[in-house]
């Protein structure tokens, strides 16, 4: 029956070939990224520097690759900052007009809170402030018009009034793609704001970024649809940024059919050029980010200006020779048929009973074939994302215990490398299953995500641990201590304590192996994960080895040897880290894991040996 079990299950992941290479050329054929900048700190570099010229500054940093630059609508705060206007407060109004001897008690506009503003009535934004702010009084003082706009001073002073046009010319004068932010402070009085937004598109400026921690239309669901249905009807991208979780975003991001573009920010004074340079390398080559948001150091403006074109160059020079600077453009649609997430799910419910057939019984393997049948019925036909990152987690927890459970007698070192074969073979058929379950791009640009990251970490180091004590605990209880047993607690203590601090994006690193990790990465393109080929796998083999003429004592080496694959089944579930990086890391973590893994036992044997001639102690 098992073999036959197989075969069903090799027949479906061939079926499902198709929509993982679709989602591999949908990776590797998107291979631009963009630099963008905010044209306020370019504005505030010339205004800070008098000798620095403005149309100077563009073209220095057009020759030096900056494609983009960042616009924000015009406010009363950037109008007063730039000096076509002035806000007065309420306190300071009532004390000018009582210095000019002018009665404040009749008025009714000091008994609300609100702000003044005084602008040439010949400027051009006059009438957008009349437009934006519909209760907006005149007030006269001295013959000059003051106006009195009501409401909380600090939100009246962000709302915006539309964009300078002229300033968008000239960017696009110096063959700058225009990106305009847009806040959510738009409503019927300033929805003018949005259509200058699509009046701006060209074939280079094609995509917005929202600005703050709210999407257009937030928290109402409908206004969030119908404003981002007007850009997707004006053929507009959406640029997501990473690690921001702008609320609303994923409502946006599926009125786009997730045409989204990821975006990393990174400011400048964060870190040291060469660290920034290999900061954004790494996010364009392994995180499918493909618009980088610069902003820049702080600092004398012209020596800004040329550690700004030099990181540029730097970027560039660095990037990997697969991608190219120019206009990002959003990931084509992965194909994923209803049929293909089926036979996805099936081979899930086969590869699940497979493993219980090995670990535990044919009672279990039908039991769990059921229980994973109903499942996948379920997050098929409700096409909940929810239950199928259920089903995927249950598969990738599963996938490395049914990897390293050993299945036959360990007799020679020929069985050691079936074994290890068999159990790297058994992990990519699990990863090739979670990734086929999780497949679109909803996965792709993080908008969905895999869940379960640390049960994945616990669970099968956890039942490894159960595994190697089952019907063994009160022998274990009894057992006179050796120092052999003391030795290999302290390793396993010691491989505990190291994989819990590495674990997770807060796990601590040396300044010492960073500097390795970045040779490792220039050198092979990715790097290989240190639990996998320095822990997990090394031990896994010497567990196999010590399995040839002591079984019990192997079966507690696979406890940490689990480690090297559910790290290898964790590196798929990034499912935003370009498929072929996971590929090619993995491929680098599987042999120099099997060369550290032989150096362990050759190490091991050596020392065994000598051990056993000293001392004449010997396995029990």
């Amino acid at each position: 029956m098992k073999k036959w079990l197989w075969i069903v299950l090799i027949i479906f992941l061939l079926l499902n070939v198709p929509a993982i290479y679709s989602r591999f050329t949908t990776e590797w054929d998107n291979n631009t990224y963009e630099m963008i900048v905010p044209n306020d700190e370019i504005k505030e570099l010339v205004d800070n520097d008098p000798t620095l010229k403005e149309d100077h500054v563009y073209d220095e940093l057009r020759k030096a690759g900056l494609e983009s630059l960042s616009v924000e609508p015009e406010t009363l705060k950037s109008l007063e900052e730039n000096g076509q206007l002035s806000i007065i407060s309420k306190e300071a109004m009532a004390e000018k007009m009582l210095f000019d001897h002018i009665d404040v008690n009749g008025n009714r506009e000091f008994k609300k809170n609100g702000i003044f503003v005084y602008v040439d009535p010949d400027s051009t934004y006059l009438s957008s402030i009349q437009k934006v702010f519909e209760d907006i009084k005149e007030v006269k003082v001295d013959d000059r018009t003051f106006y009195f706009i009501p409401g909380d001073s600090k939100k009246l002073d962000d709302i915006p009034l539309g964009f300078n046009e002229d300033v968008i010319q000239k960017l696009k004068s110096h063959d700058f793609k225009v990106v305009p932010r847009i806040s959510n402070e738009i409503d019927e009085n300033n929805k003018f704001v949005v259509d200058q937004v699509t009046s701006m598109k060209d074939d280079k400026s094609k995509s917005f970024l929202f600005l703050g921690d709210e999407v257009l239309g937030f928290p109402n669901g409908k206004a969030i649809a119908n404003w981002s249905t007007k850009f997707k009807e004006n053929e507009y991208s959406v640029l997501g940024i990473e690690f921001a979780d702008q609320k609303g975003f994923a409502s946006v991001a599926h009125t786009f059919d997730y045409n989204v573009i990821r975006l990393h920010s990174i400011n400048l004074d964060d870190q040291s050029n060469v660290a920034s340079v290999d900061r954004v390398v790494r996010a364009v080559k392994e995180r499918n980010i493909r618009a980088i948001y610069m902003h820049l150091k702080t600092g004398e403006p012209k020596d800004v200006l040329k550690e700004t074109t030099l990181f540029l160059t730097d970027v560039h020079e660095k990037m990997p020779g697969k991608f190219h600077a120019g206009i990002a453009e959003p990931f084509k649609h992965i194909n994923t048929p209803f049929w293909s997430k089926s036979v996805a799910f099936l081979a899930g419910v086969l590869f699940a009973t497979l493993a219980a057939f090995v670990v535990f019984n044919k009672r279990w393997a039908f039991v769990i074939g059921v229980l994973g049948l109903i499942g996948a019925i379920g997050a098929l036909f409700t096409n909940s994302h929810l239950l199928a990152q259920v089903f995927a987690l249950v598969i990738a927890v599963i996938t490395p215990i049914f990897a390293i459970v050993p299945k036959k007698e360990i007799r020679s070192f020929k069985d050691i490398i079936l074994s290890y074969l068999r159990a790297a073979i058994i992990s990519l058929i699990g990863i090739f299953i979670v990734v086929s379950i999780l497949n679109g791009n909803e996965y792709l640009v993080k908008i969905q995500v895999f869940r379960g990251v640390k049960l994945l970490y616990i669970l099968p180091i956890l039942f490894m641990v159960v595994y190697a004590l089952w019907g063994n605990i009160k022998k274990l209880l009894v057992t006179n201590i050796r120092y052999w047993h003391v030795a290999v607690l302290i390793v396993l203590a010691g491989v505990a304590y190291y994989y819990l601090s590495r674990t997770g994006n807060e796990g601590s690193v040396s300044s010492i192996e960073l500097k390795i990790r970045q040779l490792i990465e220039e050198t092979l393109y990715v790097r290989p994960r240190t639990k996998e080929f320095l822990i997990g796998f090394p031990i896994y083999l010497l567990g196999l080895h010590i399995m040839r003429f002591n079984k019990k004592v192997g079966l507690f080496f696979l406890i940490p040897g689990v480690i090297g694959f559910l790290s290898l089944v964790n590196t798929f579930t990034h499912l935003h880290i370009p498929l072929y990086v996971s590929l090619l890391r993995s491929a680098y973590s599987l042999v120099l894991g099997f060369i550290v893994g032989v150096i362990f036992i050759v190490v091991f044997s050596f020392i065994y040996k000598y051990i056993r001639t000293v001392f004449k102690l010997r396995w029990k």
